[in-house]
C-alpha cells in the first residue's frame, strides 16, 4: 500500500493500437498485512485501438504514425523528523508538459509547421474522440501547442518532420483534458 501518491504521466497514441498510459508515481509506503482477497468484478469495457482519431494541431489534420505527451511532474520528497517512516508527503513541486509526433512534411502553405515554431506561435491539439461507446469514449485536448524543435526523418522513403512540442497554459492548469465519456 502506498499512501499519497503523486506522479505523472506519459501516454502514448499509436495508430492501430491501444492508448497507453506510462505512471511514475511516489508515496509513502504502508507495509503488507494478510488479508483474504474480496471478490472481484471486472468492467466489460474493452479499450479501442487508435484508429480515425481526428488527430489536428491548429487546424490541420497531420498524417502521422505516433504522438507523445508527458506532463513531466517534479516530484519533491518532503522530509519530516516527526514521521514514522522520516518522510511527511510527496509534492507535485512543478511540471514542464511536453511531447513529440513525426508527421508528413507538407508545403508550408498547407501548415506552417516552421512559421509556428519561428514565432513561436501557439496552436491547440486534439485527439479524438476515440471509441463510440459510451464509457469507452477518449479525448484529449490541449490549447496551447508551441513547436520547440523541428527536424527532418524519413520513413521508407516519405520525408518526415520530427516535431518536440511544449504544452502552455491557457487558464488555469488547463494544459492538458482529458475526457472519458
Amino acid at each position: 500500500k502506498i499512501l499519497g501518491c503523486r506522479g505523472s504521466v506519459r501516454l502514448t497514441f499509436e495508430v492501430g493500437r491501444y492508448i497507453k498510459a506510462q505512471w511514475n508515481m511516489r508515496g509513502l509506503f504502508v507495509a503488507p498485512t494478510d488479508a483474504s482477497p474480496s471478490a472481484q468484478t471486472f468492467s466489460s469495457v474493452n479499450p479501442v485501438p487508435l484508429l480515425a482519431a481526428n488527430f489536428t494541431v491548429g487546424s490541420y489534420s497531420s498524417v502521422c504514425e505516433k504522438v507523445e505527451l508527458d506532463l513531466n511532474n517534479s516530484l519533491s520528497v518532503v522530509k519530516d523528523i516527526n514521521a514514522a517512516t522520516g518522510i511527511r508527503r510527496v509534492d507535485i513541486t512543478g511540471r514542464n508538459p511536453s511531447g513529440s509526433f513525426e508527421p508528413d512534411a507538407v508545403l508550408e502553405t498547407t501548415h506552417a509547421f516552421w512559421g509556428n515554431w519561428n514565432s513561436a506561435t501557439a496552436i491547440a491539439l486534439n485527439i479524438g474522440p476515440v471509441g463510440s461507446s459510451a464509457g469507452n469514449i477518449i479525448t484529449i485536448a490541449a490549447p496551447k501547442l508551441q513547436y520547440r524543435d523541428i527536424g527532418y526523418g524519413d520513413q521508407d522513403g516519405t520525408l518526415k518532420y520530427s516535431v518536440q512540442f511544449a504544452l502552455a497554459m491557457s487558464s488555469g492548469d488547463d494544459e492538458l483534458t482529458i475526457t472519458f465519456t
